[in-house]
């Protein structure tokens, strides 16, 4: 199973808990920066959403932003060793 379908799983979970806000700005998170960085891959590791978020800071996106992917991309989430 590849990034994109796990993130649309853990988008479908996080649906029965948050507000519908939340969940717009999930999708347009993950469709417009995380789905086009780690795409189809297989085997994401801790080092892969570091390097994801330290490119985003780069790019002139505010701390806010990458901190928000962070908290959300961690290890549990998607069972990453």
């Amino acid at each position: 199973m590849g990034f994109k379908e796990i993130s649309q799983m853990w988008k479908e979970d996080k649906k029965q808990y948050v507000k519908k806000s939340t969940i717009v700005t999930y999708q347009l998170l993950i469709q417009n920066h995380i789905n086009p960085y780690f795409g189809d891959m297989l085997d994401a590791k801790e080092e892969d959403v570091q390097k994801f978020v330290l490119e985003k800071l780069e790019n002139v996106l505010s701390e806010e932003l990458p901190s928000s992917f962070r908290f959300h991309l961690t290890i549990d989430t998607f069972n990453i060793d």
